[in-house]
């Protein structure tokens, strides 16, 4: 489970395998779904998988205060 926050400042859970939207500045929307928490040398990194362009990626808390989220 991964306690995040948008940049709205609204505050949402994620648990592993839930999907969610992100709209970033630019206007772009895609569609992702949570895969976890990576442990590495630097702390942590939250897995990604991006069901729009069926990548996969990894992020900091700091991407989500950076978009609009909604939790489906």
């Amino acid at each position: 489970m991964l306690e995040i926050e948008d940049s709205r400042g609204k505050k949402d859970t994620l648990n592993n395998g839930q999907r969610f939207a992100a709209g970033d500045r630019q206007g772009n929307r895609y569609e992702y779904r949570y895969e976890g928490i990576e442990n590495t040398e630097n702390g942590f990194d939250i897995h990604l998988r991006n069901l729009t362009t069926d990548t996969e990626t990894w992020v900091e808390r700091a991407w989500f205060r950076n978009r609009v989220i909604n939790v489906y």
